[in-house]
């Protein structure tokens, strides 16, 4: 069993880069193709639900969310990252077992967080100590980058969608300060995460190269059985549903140099 974990910061498209992994015929997730919809002052914002694997399974969602994504483990004291083996096995047991007992080749599970250093670590660990579940498992990050104009819109979109994070006050104004603001702390966090999965030796995958280009040849490096017209397909499908807003600071922002945005977003 090989075991492929995206693991990144939410809206940061690690969950498209997880659902387009799944579109490989040979990997096996029982992934429906949902939708989570975000409604906003930039028009309607659809990404994929990252929890779809768990079919509505309460105690896998729960598990998910309280000892693998969060900084806890099961007795409430500092996470402790053998869960992540736990959760890849319950996984692998109820699912993969189950429903494939015969070919189970890759299965892919995406972990929404931010601090994903530990988890990479304990996962290098973990595949070079024991393979008694696994055949191999590694982690893969997906790159965003913030200065070319067309992954802009796609990152404000999500971002200022309605209850998309926890952290945005939505009851404050937006104006084209807070939107640089947001483009350039985020900008900031990905250069952290290049440089953590760069001493980590993670592979990171490009939503630009995915999203803008067209481009994927790095993701099917890390599947070479991936289907180039299942990926263009679902990626067709993501632009299309998020790429029709018209409102005018989008366009405006889309169109600033992006040392301008820079400058902007320092001063808010």
């Amino acid at each position: 069993m090989r075991t492929i974990i995206v693991v990144g910061p939410g809206h940061g498209l690690n969950e498209l880069t997880n659902r387009l992994l799944v579109a490989g015929d040979f990997i096996v997730n029982p992934e429906e193709n949902s939708w989570e919809l975000y409604p906003g002052p930039f028009g309607l914002y659809a990404r994929h639900c990252d929890d779809a694997i768990f079919q509505d399974n309460k105690d896998m969602i729960d598990f998910y969310n309280d000892h693998v994504r969060q900084d806890i483990d099961c007795d409430g004291n500092p996470r402790n990252n053998g869960n992540i083996g736990k959760f890849i096995r319950m996984y692998e047991k109820q699912y993969v077992m189950n429903h494939h007992p015969d070919s189970p080749k890759t299965l892919v599970i995406y972990i929404n967080t931010i601090d994903i250093e530990p988890i990479v670590k304990y996962v290098s660990t973990y595949t070079s100590v024991t393979t008694k579940y696994e055949d191999f498992v590694e982690c893969v990050c997906t790159d965003i980058d913030l200065s070319e104009p067309a992954m802009r819109e796609h990152h404000l979109l999500m971002e200022f969608s309605t209850d998309a994070a926890q952290n945005v006050d939505y009851e404050k104004e937006i104006d084209l300060h807070v939107m640089c603001d947001q483009l350039y702390n985020k900008y900031c966090e990905m250069e952290e995460v290049r440089q953590l999965c760069n001493d980590l030796s993670v592979k990171m995958v490009s939503a630009n190269d995915l999203l803008i280009r067209g481009d994927y040849s790095k993701l099917i490096t890390l599947a070479d059985s991936l289907d180039p017209d299942r990926i263009k397909k679902t990626i067709d499908r993501y632009n299309f549903v998020n790429t029709k807003s018209t409102n005018p600071l989008l366009s405006q922002i889309r169109n600033m140099r992006w040392d301008d945005i820079v400058e902007l977003g320092k001063r808010t």
